[in-house]
């Protein structure tokens, strides 16, 4: 098995973002413990209900820390549900990317 350096990067995604991320309306993405390279990369969307993937070759622009305090109230929210474990204030990663 190859090491990951050696690999190509992926980003995991739910199915449920593919026909917005495909028509260019989603072009960001707020991450919890999940680092991402910049440049190009296969975006795999994991559809669970069909038990299967589809992938979508992108690349990623930019990488920058945001703090969960400046996100919207209602987003906060949802990131908490996602994210249950998820402490007080923290680490989070605001990813844009482009098909």
């Amino acid at each position: 098995m190859q090491p990951y350096e050696d690999s190509d990067p992926f980003v995991r995604g739910s199915r449920r973002y593919l026909d917005d991320i495909a028509s260019g309306r989603k072009t960001s993405s707020i991450r919890y413990r999940n680092p991402i390279p910049l440049g190009e990369t296969t975006f795999v969307f994991e559809d669970a209900e069909h038990l299967g993937f589809v992938t979508m070759p992108s690349a990623i622009d930019s990488v920058s820390p945001v703090r969960l305090a400046d996100l919207d109230p209602s987003y906060q929210e949802w990131l908490r549900g996602h994210y249950p474990d998820m402490p007080t204030d923290p680490p989070l990663t605001e990813v844009r990317f482009h098909i």
